[in-house]
C-alpha cells in the first residue's frame, strides 16, 4: 500500500464547488478527525466520507487569498466533553454543502504512514493539539461561511498584537518576519548531515539569530499547504546568522512564517545566560535592590537595622512652620 501522506478535494467536493453560481454561499457544515486510511489515491478523491471517523474537531475561519480559501483544522482532547481514550489521528475531513445541496465530504487529507496519536485528555493538564492545513480552489464571486463556532481561534491580526504583548513582557525575545525561498532547499546529506526522515534543508539567514536561540515558528496561513504537501519538520535550529529547516520533499513555494525568537535563560533559580530580570515597580514583578538598613543572609534571609534616632517636633517648631507657609 503506497504511503498516502496528502490531501485533495474530493470529486464530490470539485463537483459541488463546481456547481456554485456567482452569489452563492458554500456553508461549511463540520470538520471530522480519524485513524482510517484509503488504498489508493484514486479511492481518496471518490471518499464520501472518512475512513474510520473517530471525533468532530473544529477550524479557523476561512481567509480568502485571491481564487482560494485557506483554513485549519483543529482536534483538541479537550473537545466534546474531553477524549476517554487516546487514538491515532490519521485523516481529516471537511464537509460543506449549499442552500440547495446535501451535505457533503469536499475536502480530505491522510497522514499515510505517519499517524499522530492522541493522548486522552486529563483536567488540569494542558489538551493534546492536532492542527492541519485546508486550501481550496473556489471562485471569489462565490461566498464561504462556517456553520459551527470556530472554537479556540483568534485572527491573525490579534495572534500578532498577542505575541508583540508577550514578547514585550518576556525578557530577551524577539519576532522576526522571514521567506524561506523555495530555491534555498537541498539534500542535506550532500551537506555532510546524519541521514534523517527530512532529507532536504533550507537555511535563512539574519543578523538577529543566535544559537543561544529558542525558535519558535509560526508558519502564514497562505504557506501552509505548501508546508504540509513538503512534510516540514515541527522542528527548526538556531544557529549564529542562521536558522535551519528540514523537509521531507522539497517545498514548490515560499514559506512564510513569524519565528519568535527566545533566549534561553540556563534555567534555575540561580538563573544565567542572557536572562535579565526587569525592575519591580507599583504593577510588574521583578528585582529590588537592597538600600540602606537592610541586611540580607546568604541564605536569602531579610532583615532591618534599628531605624535611625530622630526626635520630633515641638510645639513651637510645628507654630513656626504654619507661620512660614502661611505668613503669618
Amino acid at each position: 500500500m503506497p504511503d498516502l501522506y496528502g490531501f485533495t478535494p474530493t470529486n464530490a467536493g470539485r463537483g459541488l464547488i463546481a456547481s456554485l453560481l456567482a452569489g452563492e454561499t458554500l456553508i461549511i457544515t463540520r470538520a471530522m478527525v480519524g485513524s482510517g486510511k484509503p488504498d489508493s489515491l484514486a479511492a481518496m478523491a471518490a471518499l464520501t466520507d472518512l475512513v474510520a471517523p473517530v471525533a468532530q474537531a473544529t477550524s479557523t475561519t476561512p481567509v480568502r487569498t485571491e481564487d482560494a480559501i485557506s483554513l485549519t483544522v483543529e482536534y483538541r482532547s479537550d473537545m466534546n466533553g474531553g477524549l476517554q481514550e487516546g487514538f491515532a489521528i490519521n485523516e481529516y475531513g471537511l464537509f460543506a454543502k449549499t442552500d440547495e445541496s446535501a451535505e457533503t465530504l469536499i475536502f480530505y487529507g491522510c497522514l499515510g504512514d505517519h499517524p499522530q496519536w492522541v493522548y486522552p485528555y486529563s483536567p488540569g493538564v494542558a489538551p493534546d493539539v492536532r492542527d492541519y492545513p485546508v486550501t481550496i480552489q473556489i471562485s471569489s464571486e462565490v461566498n464561504v461561511q462556517i456553520s459551527f463556532h470556530a472554537d479556540a481561534f483568534i485572527t491573525a491580526e490579534e495572534a500578532q498584537a498577542l505575541l508583540e504583548s508577550m514578547v514585550q513582557q518576556t525578557a530577551g525575545a524577539d519576532i522576526l518576519e522571514i521567506t524561506v525561498p523555495a530555491d534555498a532547499w537541498a539534500l542535506a546529506d550532500a551537506e555532510g548531515e546524519e541521514e534523517t526522515d527530512f532529507p532536504y534543508c533550507a537555511e535563512v539567514a539574519s543578523d538577529a539569530i543566535r544559537a543561544s536561540h529558542y525558535p519558535v515558528v509560526t508558519i502564514h496561513p497562505e504557506s501552509m499547504g505548501a508546508a504540509f504537501a513538503a512534510g516540514l519538520c515541527p522542528a527548526a535550529r538556531a544557529e549564529d546568522g542562521t536558522l535551519r529547516f528540514w523537509a521531507r520533499n522539497r517545498p514548490r513555494r515560499d514559506l512564510m512564517a513569524t519565528v519568535l525568537l527566545q533566549r534561553r535563560s540556563g534555567g534555575g533559580a540561580a538563573g544565567g545566560g542572557d536572562y535579565v530580570l526587569p525592575p519591580a515597580t507599583q504593577t510588574t514583578l521583578g528585582g529590588v535592590m537592597v538600600g540602606d538598613n537592610l541586611n540580607i543572609t546568604p541564605e536569602g534571609r531579610l532583615s532591618a537595622e534599628d531605624p535611625i534616632d530622630f526626635q520630633p517636633a515641638t510645639d513651637q517648631e510645628m507654630r513656626d512652620m504654619v507661620a512660614g507657609i502661611f505668613d503669618v
